[in-house]
């Protein structure tokens, strides 16, 4: 009787499954990956590096892994608070850490987790500035955004002084025999990024090199800013990016305005702004061939390509 029993309660589990299969629960749906797990964080710094050296930035590293739940707390606050995304973006450039591919970035700057996420922060030279557990950045069952914040805060590099640094690249432009390719830009201008992007690869800021001084005036960052790039432009209407390229004494040779006196911006149109763009640099090369301009220009439409 007890064998019979058995059976028939097996009989009747498996109808019972049958009749309504295990589904997958779908009620805590997995966090999105934010950590790559290539290897290549050595590169992902030294990228990050370079455009700290440009922008005068701090590299956060924020080291943890997709399997870290208080990883993702504290992505979250980066990405949600509003405070945090615009003192991320305007003064730090962000790289994600993973603790066991990138154990090669944590050996080169003797960095030592006490547990996950861990933070540090670099200069732009590549020195280890500080290490920052996070446990004492939170606040019950989260990260306090007010104390994530005064952490970053103190950290953030002096301003650079704009006309300091007009001063220097009109310098080094009459040293070189070449001239200053000026441009106005700041971090909360979407087309901004995109020509800083566009000039920090490496064929076209090396080709552009050998004729300019690059010259970034951030109006938002910069201490006055806004008080020199209005001087060399003689107007404070046109928007940005707005850009020259001035001689070794200071006069403007040609600007991103058209013939009609308005700002092209960030080249795009090929026909207008991209043959704009290209012609200033045919009447400005000194040491550059048409075909460097060429690679130039070619780059250019590749990069404005999904934006044309």
């Amino acid at each position: 009787m007890k064998a019979k029993s058995t059976t028939l309660h097996t009989l009747l589990s498996v109808m019972v499954l049958s009749a309504f299969p295990l589904v997958p629960d779908t009620t805590q749906a997995k966090s999105p990956s934010i950590y790559p797990n290539d290897g290549q964080g050595m590169a992902r710094v030294e990228q990050a590096l370079v455009r700290a050296q440009i922008d005068n930035k701090r590299v956060l590293l924020k080291i943890g892994g997709d399997w870290c739940g208080w990883c993702h707390k504290l992505h979250d606050v980066f990405n949600k608070d509003q405070a945090l995304r615009s003192l991320l973006r305007d003064e730090y450039v962000l790289v994600m850490i993973e603790n066991q591919a990138d154990k090669a970035v944590l050996e080169k700057w003797n960095i030592h987790p006490d547990g996950y996420p861990y933070l540090a922060v670099l200069d732009a030279s590549g020195t280890k500035l500080t290490e920052q557990e996070t446990g004492s950045l939170e606040i019950g069952p989260r990260h306090d955004p007010a104390k994530v914040k005064a952490f970053l805060d103190k950290w953030t590099p002096v301003p650079w002084d704009a006309r300091t640094l007009l001063e220097q690249s009109l310098s080094t432009a009459k040293k070189e025999d070449k001239q200053v390719f000026f441009r106005v830009g700041a971090p909360t201008c979407g087309w901004c990024v995109r020509l800083d992007q566009f000039l920090a690869r490496p064929g076209v800021r090396t080709t552009l090199e050998r004729d300019f001084v690059i010259l970034k005036i951030d109006v938002q960052r910069m201490t006055g800013g806004r008080e020199v790039a209005e001087q060399v432009r003689q107007t404070t209407s046109g928007g940005i990016p707005w850009f020259a390229f001035l001689a070794p004494d200071g006069r403007v040779l040609q600007t991103s305005n058209n013939a009609q006196g308005n700002n092209i911006g960030f080249p795009v149109r090929p026909d207008t702004e991209i043959r704009h763009f290209r012609n200033m640099l045919m009447g400005a090369r000194k040491h550059m061939t048409p075909d460097d301009v060429t690679s130039v220009i070619e780059e250019l439409k590749l990069f404005t390509k999904p934006w044309q």
